[in-house]
């Protein structure tokens, strides 16, 4: 995982979409190119992860939508270790 803080430039589902997982709000997360790659289709738990904040639906211009994928701009992770 990138400890630098990278700008989220990819979306996860916090529960794989391949497991079963939401395509909504509630099962959606931005990351960076690395740390979303390095989860890939394991869940939290399996690779000692956890997540900062509860997913929410977006407010104000902080998201857009273009065609049905969904592009959360830059921020920062929203991955962390497991203390």
């Amino acid at each position: 995982m990138c400890l630098l803080l990278s700008p989220a430039t990819s979306i996860d589902h916090v529960m794989p979409r391949s497991r079963g997982g939401a395509h909504a709000w509630e099962n959606v997360v931005s990351a960076c190119h690395k740390c979303n790659h390095q989860k890939a289709d394991r869940t939290l738990k399996e690779i000692g992860w956890r997540l900062r904040h509860v997913p929410r639906e977006p407010v104000g211009a902080a998201w857009r939508i273009l065609g049905t994928v969904v592009l959360m701009c830059a921020g920062s992770h929203t991955y962390s270790l497991m203390a």
